[in-house]
């Protein structure tokens, strides 16, 4: 559904750059459960220092289950063409790809097309699974978190939501 909804969005970001006359350069995508502890890479640091940023695919390097981490993905304009429609790709029969899981379709979408996948430290994209609750307070999926050296203060779900110990 992610996907098919991603798509969507996609040929309408399409129609706007036809009604304005322009162009994008960079696209992203992110999980709506993504919970930012920093700024993102400046996009115009990621077009300059790569000399393929058309055709280049960013993303976490961590967490990547043998394929692409797709929670918060960067797309140079000709990458996001490709990788926008994977939802149709996937329904196409040719060609198949086999994965066991979106991330590797997704890597080996990227790679019959001879896209550039980059990945980049979690600093440059430092996002991560969360859930909300309580009274806005923040927990961290621990499944989906790459441990990175600067200090933080929110608690892992795990941590959060465990049963506490049955005493004797």
């Amino acid at each position: 559904r992610v996907w098919k909804a991603r798509e969507g969005l996609w040929r309408a970001a399409k129609d706007v750059e036809l009604e304005l006359h322009m162009r994008y350069s960079i696209a992203i995508w992110t999980r709506d459960d993504a919970w930012w502890f920093a700024r993102l890479v400046s996009p115009r640091a990621l077009l300059q220092n790569y000399g393929h940023a058309n055709e280049t695919v960013w993303s976490k390097d961590c967490k990547t289950w043998t394929g692409i981490n797709d929670k918060t993905v960067l797309l140079g304009r000709d990458a996001a063409e490709v990788m926008f429609s994977a939802y149709s790709s996937y329904w196409r029969s040719w060609p198949a790809f086999r994965s066991i899981n979106a991330e590797v379709y997704l890597k080996q979408l990227a790679m019959s097309k001879k896209l550039t996948l980059q990945p980049l430290p979690f600093a440059l994209i430092p996002t991560s699974d969360a859930m909300i609750y309580g009274n806005n307070q923040v927990c961290i999926i621990k499944k989906y978190w790459c441990p990175h050296a600067s200090e933080w203060n929110h608690k892992l779900c795990e941590d959060t939501f465990r049963k506490p110990a049955k005493t004797r």
